[in-house]
């Protein structure tokens, strides 16, 4: 019991502290601080049916011109009600950024190779924001390079 404690007061000290995951500007972020790994594993859940989602719509459409969040729930994707998603789209190929929108989640992202959803792999993103995104949208972008 007393090392469960000790366990317990050391963990919370780290996440008060900002042990790898930022200081908390508030005790209220406290519980969502130590939450946010289960956050984290829902949006990496969420951004893999996408990259699945998309790479049906392509090869389907024969590209992204005419993409639409409409049309990947059509694919079995819908969008999370905690989730900002970003998709950048050009010619055959994508990139995705996500991240749930409560505090303490990481920002990740999937990056096609010619629209070939095998050839990418969802990663937590090298740099990440210092706050949270402050609500859950989808926005597609059109672009000439990814």
């Amino acid at each position: 019991m007393r090392s469960t404690l000790v366990s317990v007061a050391a963990v919370l000290g780290m996440v008060v502290a900002g042990g790898g995951t930022g200081a908390l500007h508030s005790a209220a972020e406290l519980p969502a601080r130590m939450l946010a790994p289960a956050y984290d594993t829902v949006t990496v859940a969420n951004l893999h049916e996408l990259a699945l989602a998309l790479t049906s719509y392509g090869l389907d459409a024969g590209g992204y011109d005419g993409l639409t969040v409409a049309a990947l729930a059509g694919w079995g994707w819908t969008p999370s009600d905690r989730t900002a998603v970003t998709i950048w789209v050009v010619r055959d190929s994508f990139r995705v950024v996500a991240q749930d929108v409560r505090v303490g989640s990481a920002q990740y992202e999937f990056t096609s190779a010619a629209g070939d959803s095998s050839s990418g792999v969802v990663e937590r993103s090298a740099t990440q924001p210092a706050e949270p995104p402050p609500t859950a949208t989808v926005t597609v972008i059109r672009t000439t390079s990814l």
